[in-house]
């Protein structure tokens, strides 16, 4: 018998202002997962309005949330431009650490 594909627990989402991030990132909340991104520190009343003065604090937001959820069970989603590959080192350094949270 086959074994059923196992859903990652961290997803990362990577690409350019308005490329679709926010999109893809409900379908996987549809599904159950957390979701975080620098975003959502910027929205009031549905709408982003970006200050960049707050980039610095949704990034360490994001970066202290995904793994809180995480050790809590949650499987998370980050969405984030990521422009280069220093950005989403902390993530994938956070990826291998996973499989001790889960249960077997």
């Amino acid at each position: 018998m086959l074994r059923q594909p196992i859903p990652p627990r961290l997803v990362l989402i990577r690409g350019l202002p308005s490329s679709g991030k926010m999109t893809l990132s409900m379908e996987y909340q549809s599904k159950g997962y957390r979701h975080f991104e620098v975003d959502q520190l910027y929205e009031v009343d549905g709408k982003c309005h970006f200050n960049c003065k707050k980039l610095a604090d949704g990034h360490a937001r994001c970066l202290k949330k995904a793994p809180e959820a995480l050790r809590a069970g949650a499987f998370v989603c980050v969405a984030n431009v990521y422009a280069v590959a220093d950005d989403i080192k902390p993530y994938t350094q956070l990826a291998s650490t996973i499989r001790w949270w889960s249960s077997p």
